[in-house]
């Protein structure tokens, strides 16, 4: 790492780059994405590219530059913006598959942070 990136320098990031970029990363394309917005307004992809082509902005630590309730959206996946002290990405999703196990709950405590699957064998 440079001492410039040390420093904080600004890090840039093209929006429309960054978002083709994580959609590939998890097996998806252009194509599949139905639409972006939030849970008020959507556009088309077609829409959000044209402008976010054009956006460049410092996705490094500081004061984060897009809305962290901007989502793309597909049909059984998602992807929403995160940011953690101004450093921000796409962080994507995907609707779960329905397990074919079933359980009657008893509980839904667990001691030390365990996970559902150790409370459920635990309350067995």
């Amino acid at each position: 790492m440079s001492n410039a990136n040390l420093l904080g320098a600004m890090s840039n990031a093209n929006l429309l780059a960054e978002t083709i970029e994580t959609l590939t990363q998890n097996g998806r394309v252009e194509a599949e994405v139905l639409w972006v917005g939030n849970e008020q307004y959507r556009c088309s992809w077609e829409a959000f590219s044209e402008v976010a082509k054009q956006e460049n902005y410092d996705d490094g630590y500081g004061g984060t530059e897009i809305p962290t309730d901007l989502l793309v959206v597909g049909k059984d996946f998602w992807m929403e913006r995160h940011e953690y002290d101004g450093s921000e990405w796409w962080e994507y999703k995907e609707q779960p598959k329905m397990p074919e196990q079933e359980f009657k709950p008893t509980t839904f405590l667990s001691k030390n942070g365990d996970s559902l699957t150790e409370v459920i064998k635990r309350k067995g």
